[in-house]
């Protein structure tokens, strides 16, 4: 008969585990975006102002910083916050149905929108929307291309950096899955003198390791092909 008990039990139990899934809450508003508008230095930094000025995209909402109270909110009734983003305005926790259908009926509750799902999604390109700006000093650059020079000029780069696009003061974001070697290879040596490289995550562990040689290494690859130099080689 215990044997018997436990086994319900376990397939009871089971049975509610499998019914938790991720989801994504999107919350209604950002009711203090006011001061954010006030004071767009306290989420963005000058350069990225400056950056918006030039190309004339404005402060929006999604600059606004995401509603601390709904976050709290969310532990009062028992979630713990997987993550959130200001831009999508919302947090990612485990819920079963019926701490959806909960979480649906709180007024700073849009909507729930769940991680699996099986679908495309159409990405709308503004035509024009990037545009040379004449302010940007550019420098005319030659480069030795070494054993690179075939890969540059199938891809007509030469031309771009003769016309002084080389990338000089832009901030590039490499989300991937790892950077191991990035932090000790040759080939990345100047991004690290040049104090190129500002800030790392991983988010998946939470930590700022991302050089872990047990991490997959295409992330290297990756930034490898943007920011990696070796003199008259590559």
């Amino acid at each position: 008969m215990k044997k018997l008990l436990l086994f319900c039990f376990l397939t009871g139990y089971l049975h509610v585990s499998a019914q938790t899934e991720l989801v994504f809450v999107y919350f209604t508003d950002k009711p203090n975006k006011a001061a954010f508008y006030a004071n767009p230095l306290s989420e963005l930094s000058q350069k990225s102002l400056n950056r918006r000025t030039t190309l004339g995209i404005p402060l929006n909402d999604q600059d606004a910083p995401i509603e601390q109270a709904y976050l709290q909110n969310l532990q009062n009734l028992g979630f713990t916050v997987t993550d959130y983003s200001k831009w999508l305005n919302g947090a990612a926790v485990n819920a079963t149905p019926a701490q959806k259908t909960l979480l649906q009926a709180q007024p700073f509750v849009l909507s729930i929108e769940s991680f699996a799902r099986n679908s495309s999604t159409t990405v709308k390109v503004t035509p024009g929307k990037w545009k040379d700006d004449a302010s940007i000093n550019k420098i005319l650059t030659t480069f030795n291309y070494g054993s690179g020079a075939g890969q540059i000029d199938q891809v007509n780069i030469r031309p771009l950096h003769l016309a002084g696009f080389t990338g000089t003061g832009i901030s590039i974001a490499v989300i991937d899955s790892g950077f191991p070697t990035v932090n000790t290879g040759t080939a990345f040596s100047r991004l690290w003198t040049g104090n190129h490289i500002k800030a790392t995550y991983d988010f998946v562990t939470k930590t700022g390791d991302v050089y872990n040689t047990s991490l997959n290494g295409h992330g290297s690859v990756v930034l490898g092909a943007i920011g990696g130099y070796l003199e008259d080689t590559l």
